[in-house]
């Protein structure tokens, strides 16, 4: 994937993210921006949907799908961890995030002077079979959705369920298409897409990109991000939000939020 295409789908993950998405794990802190660091040090092995965020108290939470439980993984965050720690001189909170494979996992190494231990989080702890039916149901009845409906349609391939992954990311695919809010719709898009490279095969992943059309619409989502930075630039000079919705083809409500975010200095 490209650098560009990459950086587009981790803003819209990013957007996804920010403010108290991390409630849904149970961590009491909101994620104010990407740190989107370089760890030169060493050599590590990385995947960009394992990322780490700015909180709002000055430390960074490091998220991290994962598929296995291995001793070998504690090791290599801790590794990922400490590099980051000596760049940023800044607390790191690890969560990680086991799909419903897993149902134990150790969260902590004792190796001495050095101990290490992360926040695990069980993904076969939620019923994503109920969830999918009550997210649906309430689409149908045309509810708005909260933040942590839009946390599960995207959590729901990795949840416990009676589909397999493959399917569970068809089915939140096809879900995305029923959400009317522009800004959820290329969220979900971009967490769904990054999710289903984490966890399918190279031959299911053609298949979803196929079901996403144009390489995940890649172009568009470049059409949407060029909005956004032009209209941040107006609501700076100070233009009337329905002139800058004319211009940019972007909603009220989405500009008002963009204005509250120029407003309080938010750098997304």
């Amino acid at each position: 994937m490209s650098t560009k295409a990459e950086d587009i789908l981790m803003k819209n993950v990013f957007d996804l993210l920010k403010g108290d998405a991390l409630m849904y794990f149970g961590f009491n802190k909101k994620i104010v921006a990407p740190t989107r660091t370089e760890q030169t040090q060493l050599t590590i092995q990385t995947n960009f949907i394992d990322n780490t965020y700015l909180l709002d108290d000055g430390s960074i939470v490091h998220l991290e799908f994962q598929t296995t439980a291995s001793q070998d993984d504690l090791y290599r965050f801790m590794v990922s961890d400490a590099v980051l720690a000596n760049k940023e001189k800044k607390p790191i909170h690890t969560i990680v995030i086991y799909s419903a494979e897993i149902t134990k996992a150790l969260d902590y190494l004792d190796l001495g002077s050095v101990y290490y231990k992360v926040n695990n989080h069980y993904m076969i702890d939620f019923d994503g079979d109920m969830i999918y039916t009550g997210i649906v149901e309430k689409i149908g009845r045309g509810e708005r959705l909260s933040k942590q409906d839009v946390m599960s349609i995207v959590l729901l391939p990795i949840m416990k369920s009676k589909d397999d992954k493959m399917t569970r990311i068809v089915n939140c695919i096809d879900l995305s298409k029923q959400i009317v809010d522009i800004s959820e719709f290329y969220q979900i898009r971009a967490m769904l897409y990054l999710i289903a490279e984490k966890f399918l095969s190279e031959y299911e992943m053609e298949k979803i990109k196929e079901m996403m059309g144009m390489r995940f619409r890649l172009a568009e989502m470049w059409q949407k991000d060029k909005a956004v930075e032009i209209a941040k630039n107006l609501i700076i000079e100070g233009m009337n939000l329905e002139l800058i919705a004319k211009a940019t083809g972007l909603a009220i409500e989405e500009l008002e939020e963009l204005k509250v975010e120029v407003e309080n200095n938010v750098v997304v």
